[in-house]
């Protein structure tokens, strides 16, 4: 559970907080892309903060141009 913006969370806890796998996120940091990252003495964390501000920039509005 999330309790500040300056919470700090894991691979996992993101994957599950924002609906993708951890492996997703994994591969994202070899090939710089998703969410920026602290490694602290070996441990991957995320700040809650940075994660949301990184969801912002993957928002999507669909344009209505497209034939259905």
């Amino acid at each position: 559970m999330l309790h500040t913006k300056n919470t700090f969370m894991t691979t996992t806890q993101v994957a599950t907080h924002i609906g993708i796998s951890a492996s997703w996120l994994e591969k994202a940091r070899c090939y710089d892309y998703g969410p920026p990252f602290y490694k602290v003495s070996g441990k991957v964390l995320y700040r809650e903060t940075d994660v949301e501000n990184w969801m912002a920039t993957c928002r999507r509005v669909p344009n209505g141009g497209g034939n259905v």
